[in-house]
């Protein structure tokens, strides 16, 4: 498996390890907010990141994943504070 789309900034988000083994995690290409729901094996998950030069999200990114999922969830900025 090759580099998804070389040159752009990639970020993972690792949401469970789960006891089988299988890790569940947001994947983003270029803006955080724009992400995918995956699940690899442990194993496959290190090769996907090292492969694809991933950076985790930082606190800052993570508030702003949390707002974005508000407003596409309801549609309006009243319900971020």
């Amino acid at each position: 498996m090759n580099e998804l789309m070389p040159g752009k900034k990639k970020f993972i988000k690792i949401e469970k390890i789960k006891s089988d083994g299988f890790v569940e995690f947001l994947f983003a290409i270029d803006e955080v907010t724009t992400n995918v729901e995956m699940i690899l094996p442990y194993k496959a998950f290190i090769k996907f990141c090292e492969r694809n030069r991933v950076s985790f999200v930082t606190q800052e990114q993570e508030e702003l994943m949390a707002e974005d999922e508000i407003l596409w969830k309801y549609g309006t900025e009243e319900f971020l504070n």
